[in-house]
């Protein structure tokens, strides 16, 4: 199954909430990619619901390791890390 392909499953899963982004992440921790699934802090509860049952279904249907991640995650890691005052800037 092509990438796009598995986009629009995960996509379809997820239809009840506002998905911000898909992506997939190659974790060298466990070894295989991870699609990421990215909603707005306000609706990760119902991403969320019933245990996860959209997670495991788009999961099962796209064949992927999925993560479901809030927005304010991904925005705090793709900050800028900030320098302690009276470092030079380089």
């Amino acid at each position: 199954m092509d990438q796009d392909a598995r986009f629009r499953i995960v996509r379809a899963c997820f239809a009840h909430v506002d998905v911000e982004r898909i992506f997939v992440e190659h974790s060298p921790r466990f070894g295989y990619d991870i699609v990421k699934v990215i909603v707005p802090d306000d609706q990760l509860a119902a991403a969320l619901r019933n245990g996860g049952a959209h997670a495991e279904q788009a999961a099962r249907e796209s064949g992927s390791n999925l993560e479901v991640v809030p927005a304010s995650r991904v925005r705090a890691a793709e900050r800028p890390a900030e320098r302690p005052s009276g470092e030079p800037d380089r």
